[in-house]
Parts: C-alpha cells; structure tokens; sequence
C-alpha cells in the first residue's frame, strides 16, 4: 500500500515514454519500405524526412502550454491526440498527407517527452534525479525497439509498414491509468499559485541571468543534433539497403546491440552523479559520434561469403555507439530540467526541439546534397558528424555544472516551500512554550506562518511519571531549506531552555519536529523526511489534519486525513481550548 502511487507514477511515466519512444522510431525503421512505397531515392527521402522536422514549431508551442497549464493536462492531451494521430497515419494515403500527420504525431511526442522528463525532475528527490532520467531513457528505448522490431519483422510478412501505426494507436489503452496515477507536481502548483505560470513568455528564458546558459544548451542541440541526426538516421537503412542484409539480420544486429547498449543509461545516471553532467555529457556524445561513423565504415560481405563478421562487428559498434550516446543523453536531460525555473523548465524543451528541427532541417537537406555530390550517403554523413566537436566545445564553455544542487538551488530560483512543525511541551507553561515557538518562527526572515491548529492535549508516552502533552502543528511558508529551516527548530528548542538527551520520550519543555518541508524526501542521520513515525501519531496526525487534511503522506500513499481516521484515538488525544495567545496566531 506504501509504494502504490509511487509505483503507478513510475509505471505511467514509463508508458508514456515507451509509447513517445515508439512513434518517433516507426519512420526510421519504416524508411527502407517507404522509399518503395512512396518512390523516392536518396535524395528524395532525405528532403522527406526534413519535412516532418517542421513538427518541432508544435512541440514548442505544446511545451510552452505544459509551462502555462500543467504538466498533468498536456500529458494527459498528449496522449490521446498520439493515438488519434498514429491511427490517421495508418490508412493508406499519398505523401503530402502523410507528412502532415507526422508533424502532428511528432509534435505530440516531443511535448509528451518534455512534460514527463520534467515530472522526474519536479518529483524525483535529488539522490536519485539523475538515475530517474536513466530509467526515463530505458524505457523510450525499449519503445524503440518494440518498433524496430515490429516493422522490420511484421512489414515483409503482412505487407505493410502501415500497421506499426495501428499498434501506436492502441496506447490510447493507458489514458485511464495515467488520470488516475498522473499528480500535478507540487512545484508547478506553487508557482501558479504565486502567479509565475500565468505570465510566462517563450522568451523569458534569454533573461540576462539565463540566456548563456540558454544559448548553451540551444547550442548544443542545434550542433550536436545535427551530428546526431547524420550518424543515427540512416543506420536500419544503410545496413539494408546498403550493405544488402536483409531486414531480419539488420534488426537482429541492431536489438543486439541495443541491448547491450541499455548499460549506459545506468553509467550515464552514475557518471553524471561521479564526475558531472558536463563530463558525462561530453565523453558520451563524442565517443558515440566515433562509433557511429565507424559503423557506416564496415564493409559489405562478398556475396558468397557469410554476413556473420559484418554482422558482429556492426552489433560491437552499435552497442558502443548506443551505449555512450544514452550516458550523454541523461547528462543532457537531467541538466536541461535543473538549469531552468518552473515557469519555463518546459518550454525550454520546446526551445531544444525547434533548434532540433532546425538542424533536422538542414541535416535532412544537406544529407540530400552532399550525397549526390560525394557519391553516396556515407561520405556525407562523416563529413556531418564532425559538427558534434563544436557542439561539446560550445556546452562546456557556456552552460555549468548543476549536479549535487537541490531544483531551485540548480536554477537560480527563489522557492517558497510549504512545510509543516509539529509542536509539543509537557512541563512548565506548555501553551506559553508553544505560543514562543510560534512567535520565533514567525519573526525568522525568510518564514511566514500560514496557519495554526488548534491545541491538543495527549496522553504521554514515555519512561516514569510525566503529566500530559500539549500539542499542535503549524503550516509554514519557507524560502529556507530543509536544513536550514531544520537547524532554526533545534535553535528555538534551545532558546526555550530544552536540552537534548539520548533518553527517547522524555519530558521536555518543547519539542519541534519537522513533518513535512514541500516535495523534499531526505534521508540523513540527523534528518529524515517526511518524518519517519508522523503516520502512526494520533498527537501528531490530528493537528495536522486541520490543516491539510488532503497532503498524501508520499511512503503511505494516503491523504493525511485518511491516515488521522485510521490512529484516532479520543481517550488519549483530546482537543482543547487554546488560550488568548495562541488564538491568535491562528
């Protein structure tokens, strides 16, 4: 029960992406069928596929709409129009059409791929950042390869490659998992709540103290995007089309070397925690751009000769080529989300996708170009890889470094948090030492106090005779972190005189705990959040509910009003009527 949401987040986000992964592969792999079905030679097919880049103007446009309304909403339209679309692509129709729907699928895509990498980067705690877009890359791969496999295997046995369209459409069969498992993440619902999402321009991300590090990152995709883009497009369609294996052989190869490839997701998510996105994002990219173009460097088989040499050594530079450019792209991801605020950590995916497209453009054209030029596409795809040596140069001079900081800490954001104290105190004047608590935080630059329950009495748990517990919870509005606000607390104990001693459950004069402090999960010695034992105290869980009796307890996966219905226990936990100083704090 503890993990349920968690899981169904998890499940939904790979889903999502395993589909987004789909739908932007079905074209490559269909493109040595396509030449045959549409008539086109090389130069035709390239200039093909440089139309449908024109998709990114509405990827751009969906971002900056997951910026302004929610993540939840655009991913859940994301979804269903990837379903309508992919079906439209399906029946059998002439080029233009065709092309037209493609925009539309894979402007859908690239805005369903921005809204869920964001949501791993509002939702994900710091620790594990990195490693949520590793898995995020895990699974838009194995969507690849589901396609991969699909239209190269199904194609020649049915006839059509028209029918990976239908299989796409079938993942409108997820829609009512994700209404139900997709939250709106917390972050994004205070800065609309603050008025910054309402606001927002697609320009506001070249403000003075972004722009360099927009222009790095714009960059790098427009450059390396374009290497990318040469050395990966063609791969399927060289090896049949080129080489002369056939469909089988060349999927064989590639799912391989995929698979062994999926490794560097995981080295990417650990490289970029080790050594630094930059670093990680820079030996990935480069290494995999090497390998790429040795790969298109291979040598046909003679034909009486078996292909099984070609074969290994094409899967060998494959799976180093796939494994070194996944290691880059989570760099890449996990950089992308935390460089930028949440008003615009969206849209400047939609900024990346037409710069994408950009490059896709003139990659897709100049591809067409040189290869009637040079004789063939692989001279003119080597020639294009060397673009990513400028790219890395431009991202390393520009953007920095982002890994070990919390979000906000990461992009230069002022957050306000919501974070929530328990209080009690059973000696002395407790209410007097619950009002001083109160009235500290409430002088504390940098806190605001947004609200006090009520005072409730509690039978004390604990070693000898104790009198009873006065308790109380209040709600906090915080531009301090979790351990700043946490070192303030203890400060406050000691003011009031408490001094802290191993004995567990001892009277005290009074005792702060932090419960919650926004989305942040903290696992330290001295400091674990949400509080590790909030769910089983009714002293606890009954202030609390008055003031959020909605706020679900994130291990639990129940609302704090659930979890007080469940702990309720009248005899031992009593509200009573709080005196003229604490009513007015509330």
């Amino acid at each position: 029960m503890s993990e349920a949401r968690p899981r169904r987040l998890a499940l939904t986000l790979a889903l999502v992406l395993g589909i987004v992964g789909y739908v932007q592969t079905v074209n490559v792999a269909a493109a040595p069928f396509q030449r045959l079905s549409f008539g086109l030679d090389d130069a035709e097919i390239a200039r093909f596929f440089g139309w449908m880049s024109f998709s990114a103007v509405g990827t751009l446009v969906l971002t900056h709409l997951v910026d302004r309304f929610g993540r939840r909403r655009l991913l859940l339209w994301c979804v269903a129009g990837l379903a309508a679309t992919s079906l439209a692509s399906a029946f059998p129709q002439g080029l233009l059409f065709y092309v037209v729907t493609q925009v539309i699928v894979q402007a859908l895509a690239g805005a369903a791929l921005a809204a869920a990498t964001v949501v791993i980067a509002e939702e994900v705690p710091l620790e594990q950042r990195a490693s949520g877009q590793g898995w995020a890359g895990v699974a838009g791969t194995v969507g690849s390869g589901i396609a991969l496999g699909f239209t190269a295997l199904a194609t020649p046995r049915i006839g059509s490659w028209r029918w990976a369209w239908i299989l796409a459409a079938l993942g409108i069969g997820i829609l009512p998992l994700a209404r139900r498992a997709l939250p709106e993440t917390e972050r994004w619902r205070n800065a609309s709540a603050r008025g910054e999402t309402a606001s927002v321009r697609m320009r506001d991300m070249f403000e003075s103290r972004y722009r360099q590090r927009a222009v790095g990152i714009l960059a790098f995709v427009l450059l390396g995007n374009a290497a990318a883009i040469a050395t990966t497009w063609w791969q399927f369609d060289h090896v049949v089309h080129g080489l002369g294996l056939s469909p089988d052989w060349a999927f064989l190869m590639m799912a391989g070397g995929g698979t062994l490839g999926l490794v560097g997701f995981h080295a990417g998510s650990r490289l970029s925690d080790r050594i630094g996105r930059r670093r990680t994002l820079a030996w990935g990219a480069l290494l995999s751009t090497v390998a790429f173009v040795a790969y298109y460097w291979v040598p046909a088989p003679p034909a009486p000769h078996s292909p099984i040499f070609a074969f290994l050594t094409l899967a060998a530079l494959f799976a180093i080529g796939s494994a070194a450019g996944s290691a880059s792209m989570v760099a890449l991801r996990a950089a992308g989300t935390e460089l930028f605020p949440t008003r615009f950590r969206s849209t400047i995916n939609g900024w990346g996708a037409v710069m994408g497209a950009v490059s896709g453009v003139v990659v897709h054209f100049a591809t067409a170009a040189l290869a009637q030029r040079m004789g063939g596409l692989v001279p003119a795809i080597t020639l294009l890889a060397f673009l990513m040596l400028p790219a890395v140069a431009v991202f390393l001079w520009l953007v920095p470094e982002t890994s070990g900081l919390e979000l906000e800490a990461a992009a230069l954001e002022a957050v306000v948090w919501e974070a929530y104290v328990a209080l009690g105190s059973n000696l002395g004047d407790r209410e007097a030492s619950l009002t001083f608590a109160a009235s500290a935080l409430r002088a504390t630059p940098g806190i605001q106090l947004a609200g006090a329950s009520s005072l409730w009495e509690t039978e004390p748990v604990g070693p000898g005779p104790q009198g009873p517990y006065l308790n109380a919870v209040l709600k906090l509005c915080t531009t301090h972190p979790p351990r700043g606000l946490l070192e303030r607390l203890l400060a406050i104990e000691r003011e009031a005189g408490r001094v802290r001693t191993d004995e567990r459950n001892a009277p005290r004069v009074l005792d702060l705990d932090l419960l919650f402090h926004g989305s942040h999960r903290v696992h330290e010695p001295d400091l674990v959040l949400p509080h590790p034992r909030l769910h089983e105290r009714p002293f606890v869980l009954e202030p609390l509910c008055e003031l959020a009796p909605d706020l679900v307890h994130p291990q639990c996966g129940e609302t704090v009003a659930e979890l007080a219905t469940r702990r309720r226990d009248p005899k031992r936990v009593r509200r009573i009527e709080g005196g003229e100083r604490w009513r007015s704090l509330r």
